[in-house]
């Protein structure tokens, strides 16, 4: 779920960093799905992320279903707004937010997603409204995906662990991952758990 790297600046932060441990782990046998981070969006190297990890689709936000639980993946972005010295200009995360809204929209009104037993939404930067990312995130996302009521809420960025539990205002709980704990997920037709466990 996002900030694997600092910063992209070559093809060997990918390999080396983790993907060629990924693949000895799990990733040989096993789909592996990648979603973008903030960290990811920068440097030299990053727009060359969709090679490695776009699932074969036109844009880094997806939809899959494994098992009974269909995945929603979000592309949150960069968490500085567009006009941040570090972009001198070059981005437009916050258009590329409004069109991904519109297809977050329609994906929620699919049967595959409506008919599904489990709905979980995976994306790096947590709703809030501390800073521009997690603002867009709460404006731009949250209104349709409170209405849609998934399972689940996945996020990181924030390098702790979060357990925000559902409420009468947001009907789903939303997990906000630790950089250092793994989530394990199973699910069958009667139950879904997730466990987290730390270093």
């Amino acid at each position: 779920n996002g900030d694997m790297v600092s910063h992209f600046t070559t093809e060997d932060q990918l390999f080396k960093g983790f993907m060629d441990t990924s693949i000895k782990l799990f990733a040989a046998e096993k789909p592996m799905y990648y979603v973008r981070g903030n960290h990811e969006t920068r440097r030299t190297f990053a727009p060359n992320f969709h090679r490695y990890f776009s699932q074969a689709e036109p844009n880094l936000y997806f939809t899959v279903r494994r098992g009974p639980v269909f995945f929603v993946m979000l592309d949150t972005g960069e968490d500085k707004p567009d006009t941040d010295l570090e972009y001198g200009g070059i981005t437009d995360y916050d258009h590329y937010r409004d069109v991904q809204a519109e297809w977050l929209k329609e994906v929620l009104a699919s049967e595959a997603y409506r008919t599904a037993p489990y709905k979980v939404v995976v994306g790096h930067i947590p709703p809030g409204n501390d800073w521009h990312g997690d603002c867009e995130v709460e404006q731009k996302f949250m209104s349709l995906l409170r209405q849609a009521a998934p399972d689940l809420m996945l996020c990181g960025h924030l390098h702790e662990y979060i357990h925000h539990k559902a409420t009468a205002d947001t009907p789903f709980p939303i997990i906000v991952n630790s950089n250092a704990a793994v989530l394990k997920i199973t699910a069958d037709g009667n139950r879904m758990e997730v466990v987290a466990t730390d270093t």
